[in-house]
């Protein structure tokens, strides 16, 4: 039987201390095995993130340290109806119905995997990318990804690989690849002029980046719909 990627949970009790999540579904997906899970709001899946840890609390387990913070921050009242939906290996998408059964904020639902995939972006492959500068990331990207607060990322090439790739940041707030970054490019017999999209992995986590190394004509086509920096705007 398929595992379940998705479950309700009402807001009654002390529901802003500590909420109950099904055992089956924590188990099922190694929850409580880590440290902990990243929360999103499923309107808005790349703006914000919120980390809460899982903890079994008698025979029982439940959100706790981070989920009071989740709780103020959306301004979860009691008796709303939450829906939490996973995505990769720990994050979590939150859907927050309010009392009329309707979908909380104002924004449209998308699909989840609309909404994430419109983050990527474009690079061409330099000479000094490959001699003594890395690539910056475009800062849309960063942002929205929240790279600031991150010390490394994993590339994962058109074969399955992962690279461990630092990330190094520079004046007004510009992140951009580091250590690791040789390595991956040389891996894959990348030379000037190869043309890069890096895009968020669904499959896997917010600390992967998927990359796929495009034919001529459809990097071109790319390049040419993307900011000087390289982010593709989703419209």
């Amino acid at each position: 039987m398929a595992k379940p990627n998705s479950f309700f949970m009402f807001c009654f009790g002390d529901f802003a201390t500590k909420l109950a999540v099904p055992t089956t579904f924590v188990e099922d997906h190694g929850l409580h095995r880590r440290c902990q899970v990243s929360l999103r709001l499923i309107t808005q899946p790349a703006a914000a993130s919120w980390a809460v840890k899982i903890r079994k609390i008698d025979s029982d387990f439940y959100m706790v340290d981070g989920w009071s913070k989740f709780v103020e921050d959306n301004h979860i009242l009691e008796m709303k109806l939450l829906n939490f939906h996973i995505v990769g290996n720990s994050i979590l998408h939150v859907a927050i119905y309010g009392h009329d059964s309707c979908l909380e904020l104002e924004t449209e639902l998308q699909s989840v995997e609309q909404q994430v995939r419109q983050l990527r972006f474009i690079k061409r492959v330099k000479e000094y990318h490959i001699l003594d500068q890395r690539p910056e990331i475009p800062k849309e990207f960063s942002d929205a990804m929240k790279m600031g607060n991150k010390g490394k990322i994993l590339l994962k090439d058109w074969k399955g690989r992962k690279w461990a790739i630092s990330i190094t940041h520079r004046n007004a707030g510009i992140c951009a690849f580091s250590a690791g970054w040789k390595k991956f490019l040389n891996a894959n017999n990348l030379e000037v002029g190869a043309i890069l999209l890096f895009d968020f992995d669904m499959e896997d986590s917010s600390d992967v980046l998927k990359v796929v190394c495009l034919g001529a004509q459809d990097g071109e086509e790319m390049l040419a719909r993307a900011t000087y920096g390289g982010f593709i705007p989703s419209h």
